[in-house]
């Protein structure tokens, strides 16, 4: 956070998952100006990773796309 918000840009394989990682480069994209609600909502995101609810849309998300047929099969 420090880093973007000090124009720094981000770390490749740092383990931050792909909606933190956006929220971060809005965050970097709108330096010198970061706007107070850029940092919240990577905040945010931040927090949606460490507690598993990126992880647990993601997993429901593939679970909805396995469950339907496949395109051009008929059941």
């Amino acid at each position: 956070m420090a880093s973007v918000c000090s124009g720094g840009g981000l770390n490749s394989e740092t383990g931050i998952d792909m909606e933190t990682e956006a929220a971060l480069w809005a965050i970097a994209t709108a330096h010198p100006h970061v706007p107070t609600e850029l940092v919240a909502a990577a905040r945010t995101e931040f927090a949606a990773q460490l507690d598993g609810s990126h992880a647990a849309a993601r997993r429901a998300a593939l679970e909805r796309r396995f469950a339907q047929p496949a395109p051009g099969r008929d059941e």
